[in-house]
């Protein structure tokens, strides 16, 4: 396996939302998150793919994740949902994400991922693991990360296309 990357976002400014596009043929793409730190203690990483570049916010999504934390295990699930939850609890030690997306280029099926994230929290070191699909067959070219609360500080968002 080798990586080819596509497009990559580096805030050098508070922003609200980390987009990345370029989503434009079948292949299996992964999307590397490196140092996402919020502006707000224990902020959650939501996440919406985007159709020609604009993030959907529809209650399409599904999810299920397993929380591995050295205080907790537990599941997270979510269905119907307006967003992907990402990375849980990302405090100013940052946090850290891989998600390979599927589909995403075909206009008959569903775009979905799997994602592998961890973060260092105040009080506890988490990590989840799973996956997720979008639940409407059309085709989407990128991802959009946010928070549920404040603005991201830093982070780099790479997209790579996966040959």
């Amino acid at each position: 396996m080798a990586l080819q990357q596509v497009a990559t976002s580096t805030l050098t400014s508070p922003a609200s939302t980390i987009a990345v596009n370029g989503i434009d043929d079948d292949s299996v793409y992964m999307l590397a998150c490196h140092n996402l730190i919020p502006d707000s203690s224990n902020a959650e990483v939501k996440m919406r793919v985007n159709k020609s570049s604009s993030a959907q916010s529809d209650s399409e999504y599904d999810y299920a994740l397993k929380v591995l934390s050295s205080v907790s295990f537990n599941t997270r699930t979510g269905q119907n949902q307006d967003e992907v939850y990402f990375i849980d609890n990302v405090h100013t030690y940052g946090g850290n994400a891989i998600v390979y997306l599927y589909n995403f280029n075909s206009s008959s099926e569903f775009s979905f991922g799997t994602i592998e994230s961890v973060a260092n929290v105040s009080n506890q070191q988490l990590g989840n693991t799973g996956g997720w699909i979008h639940t409407v067959a059309s085709a989407s070219n990128g991802v959009t990360l946010h928070l549920n609360t404040g603005s991201f500080n830093s982070g780099t968002v790479t997209l790579y296309k996966v040959i």
